[in-house]
């Protein structure tokens, strides 16, 4: 008895979408896939850039902003069991494909964007992504799979388009009370009688074989329809989860709504007075300029220097909170002492609210460059100068030799020239993978900074670490430099849950849209900055995390955490670590 089979996964990034794309143009390694047969993949609809395809359809919907638990896509696996492509002539394989085409096609409509045959696996199977854009154009999953008969009629429906194909095809048992199997298993429980496919098997009860059957094709056959049956009631779960989510967030928002001002509505204020003129601020405050320097402000005893929208108190201990940063909101607060919501609140008022508090200002407006800002550019690179890159990164800073030339096969670390010394580039991606600025670390000297035009809000450096497990909550980790995202990547190599670090390269705006986008998953952030005492950025950058996220915490879980190294920072705490290690062993590490 054959069964058709058709399941669905659902992918919220563009990364992960990306993912997608390389798996099924075959551009990554594909452990279930045999190289011989590779050439029998047929791309059966797109450009091959899957990412292109379906942002080309959100614009054409108009669909310009997603939430950032938004569902972009929903791939879908079509497939059958392995007895009937075994007695299938290759006439009716193709039938079968026709017939999977015509019924997606059929049901999507434009929302189709992408399809491959996969002929190199165990059975051949179709891998189809759709943008789930409801008719009344917004982008809605639950539209097409919110109720369990609406995900049961798919795979009812799609039986009915193929079950004719000789030798026949059936639906397996509606309702089927099997355990859960990702679709991703499958290829570990359709094909030859793997572990896990034992492991399953002793959950089953198998009727005697028939003659000249074997425990392979039987077990395939049992394993079909609870694979197809179960993907039903798993999406059907998914989507009572993303309902009560939704719902969950409509409770939230009218309870904001009931507060004055809102979480949101203090982020999107902090967010407009940050850029307020600082010499209208200064102004405002009371100070008054120097009528020898135009740089230079006198202020209840401060003597700030003042250039665009950057000052500094000179006359303080380089490391004192504030005393040299950026911005309106860290201006008042070193002037008035306030904490970061008073703060906000003082120049919303006085700046956007019409009270001004010098007569002489009757109308503050926000800061406005005097000049546009010109598109990032990477620096140029020097690939004759790697070697002397990693050569710094590996043996005098002892970051994994493997760690290194990961990042650098990605394009996120590399070398270039400047004043005739050799520099490493570190990049900063935004959200969907593109350069938007560079920071650069000299080999020798104190050098760094960041490349000319980066855009410091827009993008982070980042790296993963520890061990991936789907099953973990999403973590992310906030440093302070490339270089300690890369220690601390190495510290946490093994024994740790699957995460993300984000530098936020010295002191510079925090990532809240990857802040929020964790919380919201229910996971986990933690503040590893600098152990550079309570007057250091380590502790400003902490102050800042808290102002802007209060703690709440919740039985055992705290959503909002500090971790600091032992020494200084993280590369400190990884040299040591590599020299205890290689002091007890007598082998040198890192290479």
């Amino acid at each position: 008895m054959a069964y058709s089979i058709i399941g669905i996964r659902s992918h919220g990034t563009m990364a992960r979408i990306a993912e997608v794309g390389a798996h099924n143009e075959r551009t990554r390694e594909t452990r279930n896939a045999d190289p011989a047969r590779r050439g029998d993949n047929e791309r059966l609809l797109g450009s091959g850039d899957l990412v292109g395809d379906v942002q080309a359809r959100l614009d054409a919907a108009g669909i310009t902003k997603v939430r950032s638990n938004g569902i972009r896509a929903v791939e879908h696996m079509l497939t059958a069991s392995p007895e009937w492509f075994q007695a299938a002539s290759p006439e009716r394989v193709r039938e079968w494909v026709d017939r999977s085409m015509n019924f997606l096609k059929g049901r999507y409509g434009d929302n189709l964007v992408s399809a491959h045959l996969h002929m190199d696996e165990t059975s051949p199977q179709i891998h189809a992504v759709m943008v789930p854009i409801a008719p009344t154009g917004r982008l809605s999953k639950t539209y097409y799979f919110d109720r369990p008969e609406q995900l049961r009629r798919l795979h009812t429906d799609y039986n009915q388009a193929v079950k004719d194909i000789g030798p026949g095809l059936e639906r397996g048992t509606e309702r089927s009370q099997a355990e859960h199997t990702e679709i991703q298993a499958y290829y570990h429980k359709m094909g030859l009688p793997t572990r896990e496919a034992w492991a399953m098997a002793r959950e089953i009860t198998i009727a005697p074989l028939r003659e000249g059957e074997t425990l392979e094709e039987r077990l395939a056959a049992t394993l079909a329809p609870a694979l197809a049956e179960e993907q039903t009631r798993t999406q059907y779960w998914e989507s009572q989860a993303t309902q009560t989510q939704q719902q969950l967030e409509g409770a939230r928002e009218r309870m904001r709504e009931t507060r004055t001002p809102s979480y949101d509505q203090y982020r999107d204020i902090a967010q407009r007075v940050r850029d307020t003129d600082l010499t209208d601020v200064l102004g405002a405050l009371g100070g008054k300029r120097d009528q020898y320097d135009r740089s230079k402000w006198h202020i209840e005893g401060y003597e700030l220097s003042v250039r665009g929208q950057k000052y500094a108190d000179m006359h303080v201990t380089k490391g004192t909170p504030y005393a040299r940063s950026g911005g309106a909101i860290d201006l008042v607060r070193y002037v008035k002492g306030y904490d970061f919501k008073r703060a906000v609140d003082y120049l919303n008022d006085r700046h956007y609210s019409g009270h001004a508090v010098d007569s002489s200002i009757t109308e503050p407006t926000p800061y406005v460059q005097s000049e546009d800002k010109g598109a990032f550019t990477l620096p140029q690179e020097h690939a004759e100068r790697w070697p002397d890159i990693r050569a710094y990164l590996v043996d005098q800073r002892r970051i994994p030799g493997s760690l290194v030339d990961e990042a650098h096969a990605r394009g996120d670390v590399y070398a270039t020239l400047h004043q005739g010394y050799s520099n490493a580039v570190f990049v900063r991606r935004d959200d969907e993978g593109q350069a938007v600025g560079a920071y650069m670390r000299g080999t020798r000297g104190r050098f760094y900074g960041m490349a000319k035009d980066s855009d410091k809000e827009a993008g982070y450096f980042s790296v993963a670490y520890g061990t991936p497990n789907r099953l973990d909550k999403p973590s992310l980790v906030i440093v302070e430099s490339p270089i300690d995202a890369l220690s601390y990547a190495a510290l946490k190599s093994t024994g740790h849950a699957y995460g993300r670090i984000i530098s936020t390269d010295g002191y510079g705006p925090l990532p809240t849209e990857a802040i929020d986008e964790t919380l919201q998953a229910g996971g986990t952030v933690r503040g590893a900055f600098d152990n550079d005492g309570p007057a250091g950025g380590g502790s400003t950058l902490w102050h800042d995390m808290t102002d802007a996220y209060p703690q709440e915490t919740s039985g055992d879980y705290t959503p909002i955490m500090r971790e600091t190294p032992k020494a200084k920072d993280w590369n400190e705490d990884l040299q040591r670590t590599t020299e205890q290690a290689k002091n007890m062993s007598g082998f040198e590490m890192g290479r």
